[in-house]
């Protein structure tokens, strides 16, 4: 965390109104309410980018099939953007016919990219299999809207690749609810989460995927983590 005397210095001094701070360990966000406030250490909003990255492969968990899902306004509302796949009812009509097929639910389709050039949508576009499209909607209809563009999906296997510390705390935060795999190069390592999360599988790194990941189970979602000194690098990849 950042020196937090300075904080104390512009709010006792100069009364500032808006104190930010970038935090790195994740126990100081469970502990926020206690830890930053006016009587101990005022500071008024936390950035914790290590939670960013686990909020953002949540959510692309939480809707499999979008390439990426932010939340605004407290989670009210959320930008998205699915790409389009044959069997969704809007591929190879117009965008005025979503309403007719959703009377009850609003969205807005903010901009679409076909073969990596960006289309003005409008309500005469025809929408085609390949085109990414960036929609804003309530959140409680994402999943309603994305069902327009592909055929949703409930189950989704999660691969974990090269754990570091950020999956102790995705784990902790509803990882639970799915089925994960993970392959860890340090035998070490390996055991201690083995051992940490029970419900976890894990796998040794130097077995390769196709050699005993079964070619019926499709991996929707590749979480791919790798801590390396103070670089961290962060990928999810998609795979159907």
């Amino acid at each position: 965390m950042k020196p937090t005397w300075l904080h104390a210095v512009a709010y006792s001094l100069f009364n500032t109104p808006n104190r930010i701070a970038r935090i790195r360990s994740p126990d100081y966000v469970r502990d926020a309410e206690k830890l930053f406030n006016s009587e101990a250490v005022p500071i008024d909003h936390l950035i914790a980018p290590e939670q960013l990255v686990i909020d953002s492969i949540y959510r692309l968990i939480e809707y499999p099939g979008a390439l990426q899902v932010v939340n605004f306004a407290e989670g009210k509302v959320s930008p998205a953007v699915v790409k389009a796949y044959y069997g969704g009812p809007l591929i190879g009509n117009a965008l005025s016919t979503m309403r007719e097929h959703m009377p009850h639910i609003d969205t807005r389709v903010a901009a679409i990219f076909r073969h990596d050039r960006p289309i003005r949508p409008q309500g005469s576009t025809i929408v085609e299999a390949g085109d990414e499209v960036f929609f804003i909607a309530a959140s409680q209809h994402i999943r309603a809207v994305m069902s327009e563009l592909q055929r949703l999906e409930n189950r989704i296997n999660v691969l974990c690749w090269l754990a570091a510390v950020i999956l102790a705390q995705v784990w902790r935060d509803g990882w639970k609810d799915y089925s994960v795999k993970l392959i860890e190069r340090d035998q070490q390592r390996a055991s201690e989460l083995a051992e940490n999360f029970r419900i976890l599988s894990c796998f040794m790194a130097m077995l390769r995927i196709r050699n005993y990941w079964p070619k019926s189970i499709s991996i929707r979602l590749i979480f791919y983590c790798r801590h390396q000194r103070r670089r961290s690098e962060y990928y999810v990849r998609h795979a159907r």
